[in-house]
């Protein structure tokens, strides 16, 4: 039933940042525009929710642990979508940052949560 409901959080958020990531304005400006292969907002989320589920799966995250990532997964989603939605539907290369820095530190919670 766990699976079943991670399932359904990483579909939605890989459905709603996939959205995001092709509304996302085509800056070219040398300091704002990301390098061509960083990933989009909406990739490196799904990135980070397969990383969640890995861990559950595999036993390095507890149960509370993981709710408690996707918990944080799920703000950062909400907080993105209310971005691009003052921004027309796109989001901003300041918005982009904020969102960056957001989710490296998440990264990092992830990784310190799985060892």
């Amino acid at each position: 039933m766990r699976n079943k409901a991670l399932m359904l959080i990483t579909a939605a958020l890989v459905l709603v940042f996939g959205q995001l990531s092709f509304g996302q304005s085509t800056v070219t400006s040398t300091s704002t525009a990301p390098p061509p292969t960083a990933q989009t907002i909406g990739e490196r989320q799904q990135n980070q929710q397969d990383r969640i589920a890995a861990g559950l799966k595999d036993g390095q995250l507890t149960k509370k642990q993981a709710a408690n990532l996707e918990r944080n997964e799920r703000r950062m989603g909400r907080e993105a979508r209310n971005m691009a939605a003052q921004n027309g539907g796109k989001l901003s290369p300041k918005d982009r940052a904020k969102l960056t820095r957001q989710e490296n530190h998440m990264s990092k919670k992830i990784a310190q949560a799985k060892h």
